[in-house]
């Protein structure tokens, strides 16, 4: 049933796309974001979060993100999703051929071929890579079908191309992005990536760990980095115990949210396939 309220933001959202809007949508876990941005200026609509599992894709998922979506007009408005997932292969150009994404993907990740949906790839021309990734054979059907023209990739190419194109990747930069049930470490320097991982979160003791972890094994200390947080923080995050041994200024706060969503538009995608 419908209340007054969420007619009321579902009114303003669709009234947000009509206006030539570009959509974004990342698909993770346990929900879905979903938002319109202005194709001249960075101006965003509300984002609106839906109640959404890929690993157990339903018909009233589905009908849900197509209502908060019906006012995309083919041929007008483009759209960019992303698909949030630690089951990836990351592979370089040189290295990558369409014929083996289903290879990359079992020897990565240790999935029996039979469980997965589709097999996708999008490159990630920052790093000169190929995100390589599988969508629920349902969604798959449906995006393309209410989508047709899509720009389809992996969540962690948003993060990878944003973090780069921050200012602070000038000099020694270190992001930490929270996803869900676990995070990403990027690091980058001059505007090349050094360093790109994701890790399970458990404690904050792991973020604290894999930050130390990493900045050991590349032969610097925290001190060299400009740190900044972005994604949702969780609300098992001590934020007062890392603050005592992370070099961040202010409060442990994340610069942005949605980070990944208003990031997908702005990746530079080429075909690769």
């Amino acid at each position: 049933m419908e209340t007054g309220l969420e007619s009321k933001i579902l009114e303003n959202f669709n009234s947000f796309a009509k206006k030539r809007s570009i959509l974004s949508i990342v698909f993770f876990s346990d929900q879905v974001l979903i938002s319109w941005r202005l194709p001249d200026e960075n101006v965003w609509s509300e984002v609106i979060a839906l109640p959404f599992s890929t690993s157990n894709v339903s018909v009233d998922q589905i009908h849900r993100v197509k209502k908060y979506t019906e006012a995309y007009n083919i041929g007008q408005n483009q759209a960019y999703v992303g698909i949030a997932s630690r089951e990836y292969a990351l592979v370089p150009n040189d290295l990558y051929s369409p014929a083996k994404k289903l290879d990359y993907l079992v020897k990565n990740i240790g999935i029996n071929p039979l469980e997965l949906g589709t097999v996708l790839s999008s490159p990630c021309e920052a790093i000169n890579s190929v995100f390589v990734f599988h969508v629920p054979s349902v969604l798959d059907h449906f995006l393309n079908n209410h989508f047709p023209g899509m720009h389809l990739m992996h969540e962690k190419q948003s993060i990878i191309s944003g973090v780069l194109a921050k200012p602070e990747a000038k000099g020694k930069f270190l992001a930490v992005n929270f996803s869900g049930k676990h995070f990403d470490i990027i690091v980058a320097e001059n505007k090349k990536l050094k360093f790109f991982n994701s890790f399970q979160l458990i404690s904050s003791e792991d973020v604290l760990y894999y930050i130390l972890f990493v900045t050991e094994k590349l032969e610097s200390s925290t001190r060299d980095y400009v740190i900044k947080i972005f994604g949702s923080i969780p609300d098992i995050i001590d934020k007062e115990h890392l603050l005592k041994y992370l070099p961040i200024a202010g409060d442990f706060t994340a610069e942005d949210e949605f980070f990944s969503l208003k990031k997908l538009p702005e990746c530079g995608l080429y075909e690769v396939d």
